[in-house]
């Protein structure tokens, strides 16, 4: 079980990670200080991805970036908690 989880927490985290990073990039290309916003203030992530982000799968990418991380380091927390 523990594997399976830690596997599991991994790859959330990369997910998590890619739509991080999608969010990023669409921020740099708006504008410079966009981008170092969310680089560095993790609250304007989250408003920048609710307001200015426009992508086809726009909430699917913010889902992914509000629910993986949190999910992949629990998964992670569950599978190397003795």
């Amino acid at each position: 079980m523990g594997i399976f989880l830690g596997i599991l927490g991994a790859v959330l985290g990369i997910a998590g990670l890619g739509c991080w990073v999608t969010i990023l990039m669409d921020a740099f290309d708006d504008e410079l200080w966009k981008g170092l916003l969310c680089l560095f203030v993790p609250i304007y992530v989250l408003y920048y991805a609710i307001v200015e982000f426009d992508a086809d799968n726009k909430w699917l990418i913010l889902l992914g970036y509000v629910l993986a991380q949190p999910a992949g380091l629990f998964c992670l927390m569950l599978a190397f908690h003795k």
